[in-house]
């Protein structure tokens, strides 16, 4: 999938000239692609990174609100890849790596799902695996690879933890491999010549399918779908090490590359702070039409309550609201589940049983970081002392 962003015309020309070679025969894999070679076509057409909506296609993996991403969602539905390669650029001239003199010299970054409630078939072994093997196809053809890796001040960690873009939403929703690739944008400022980001994708593209093809049966080896009682993180932090990232840096006054260690805390994992136990279904009132309509744009399947009529129920109670530790987070409420007689008849009931049950907990659970905050229907009832909407069935 390219061209998520308008602006980052080299992942369309890399996607088109895969597209060409793979007709063509001058790449050969044992494999079947979808190729998408232009997901944000206006804003393609305009050279802008949103949509004519003002919609950033990769931050509305979870929300759905644009056609685009929800024809997306659609076709994974109904076409279900074992792997989903998203290819995108980026800038390697950052003002926080100009305060060290360093500028990314790395022609491709890659990643992988980053968030602990994503269950894949491709798991850290399996990751580890596919990032040696492109990198080494990659550096045969000198050009430089590493793992996408984020320097904030005093701040090293990799890719974000939310589920609003396509790495970690689509393995979210659909308990399928993702893989991010990020080639190096072209600037002005380049003190040495680089291998140019369209060319440096189309290899990249290249080097991931042909490691998929060798390892389709562990791709093809998914998870099971989710079941009752099963344990779901539902709020995480990224976690510290003591090693310091060590990689390949460009001086910006000199323009010699050399490998370095980068200032900051390490954070090269994500932990889980509170995780939930699935449900057999959860409850959502008939009254909140924009909870159910998101579901339904996920293709989250509700069920009859018949078969539910027997179960036990519980509800939520919003103990407190505390701030969080990042200041741009939503507060975190504190919660405790009680047994409560309900009256099914007034709720849509969607099994957690389901491909897409981990989605649910994320999107519905009172104390995800992920949902509720930015549902209005349910960031509403985030309050001292009310009941949440949501039941849980069990």
């Amino acid at each position: 999938m390219a061209g998520q962003h308008g602006d980052e015309p080299e992942t369309r020309q890399a996607a088109a000239e895969f597209v060409s070679r793979f007709n063509e025969g001058t790449f050969y894999a044992a494999s079947y692609a979808a190729v998408l070679i232009d997901a944000n076509p206006d804003g393609a057409i305009a050279g802008t990174r949103r949509n004519a909506r003002e919609a950033d296609l990769n931050r509305d993996h979870l929300l759905l609100s644009a056609p685009e991403s929800a024809a997306v969602h659609a076709f994974v539905d109904s076409w279900k890849p074992h792997l989903v390669i998203d290819v995108h650029t980026y800038r390697p001239w950052r003002r926080e790596l100009m305060a060290f003199d360093f500028v990314y010299p790395q022609e491709i970054m890659i990643d992988f799902p980053t968030n602990p409630a994503i269950s894949i078939s491709m798991g850290s072994a399996l990751q580890r695996n596919a990032m040696d093997f492109v990198h080494g196809r990659l550096s045969n053809g000198n050009i430089r690879s590493d793992r996408y890796t984020l320097i904030r001040p005093g701040i090293v960690r990799h890719s974000s933890n939310d589920i609003v873009d396509a790495r970690n939403g689509l393995a979210l929703r659909f308990a399928i491999s993702t893989i991010l690739i990020e080639g190096r944008r072209s600037s002005p400022n380049d003190l040495l010549s680089f291998t140019p980001p369209s060319v440096a994708l189309l290899r990249s593209i290249e080097c991931t399918f042909e490691w998929a093809t060798a390892h389709a049966r562990q791709l093809r080896n998914r998870p099971p779908c989710c079941k009752e009682q099963e344990v779901v993180p539902v709020r995480c932090r990224y976690s510290g090490s003591r090693a310091a990232r060590h990689m390949e840096m460009q001086s910006a006054s000199k323009g010699d590359i050399a490998r370095v260690p980068i200032p900051g805390a390490y954070l090269s994992t994500v932990r889980p702070t509170n995780s939930i136990r699935l449900p057999k279904a959860y409850g959502v009132p008939l009254e909140l039409t924009g909870v159910r309509a998101l579901l339904g744009r996920h293709g989250i399947a509700s069920s009859s309550i018949e078969s539910f009529r027997s179960s036990a129920t519980e509800v939520y109670g919003i103990d407190a609201m505390t701030p969080a530790s990042e200041a741009d987070a939503a507060p975190v409420p504190t919660c405790k589940a009680r047994a409560e007689s309900v009256n099914l008849d007034g709720y849509v009931l969607f099994p957690a049983t389901q491909t897409g049950g981990r989605l649910l907990a994320l999107l519905l659970e009172p104390e995800s970081q992920f949902g509720p905050p930015r549902i209005p229907e349910l960031a509403e009832t985030l309050r001292p002392g009310s009941t949440y909407p949501i039941i849980r069935v069990v």
